[in-house]
């Protein structure tokens, strides 16, 4: 599926799946939905939703999200391994601290990028180009 939001192209051909629901119902029973988490090359997730609504049909819709709200949604479907696989592995202290920052729409989809084809977060990224780990 193909959509422009906000005049950027979401392509579910295109992307790379990080997540999908597995209903393992026939396509043509009404219960069955699709549910999936992808990322553009760019580094932006988005969600692919598919189901039957009454009168409807079957409808599909693609909803961009922000990073923590992929890896919200990611904490809530994925298992761990699958989850530390793509956002980084998950500290078990409480040693980390959040911070913001405001940096350039080019600096923040590179980063994304980057850090995406390296398989880490982007605060994996920071750190390793800050101090080097």
């Amino acid at each position: 599926m193909k959509k422009i939001i906000n005049g950027k192209l979401y392509n579910t051909e295109t992307a790379r799946l990080v997540w999908e629901l597995h209903d393992y119902l026939p396509f043509t029973d009404f219960n069955h939905k699709e549910d999936a988490i992808y990322q553009k090359k760019t580094g932006e997730y988005f969600r692919f939703k598919g189901s039957y609504e009454i009168g409807q049909g079957w409808r599909e819709k693609i909803v961009p999200l922000t990073y923590n709200d992929a890896k919200y949604y990611a904490e809530i479907n994925m298992s761990t391994d699958e989850y530390e696989a793509e956002f980084g592995k998950v500290s078990e202290d409480d040693s980390r601290t959040t911070m913001t920052i405001s940096v350039s729409a080019k600096c923040a989809e590179t980063a994304k990028r980057i850090a995406a084809e390296k398989g880490i977060s982007v605060s994996a990224l920071i750190e390793a180009l800050v101090i080097g780990e």
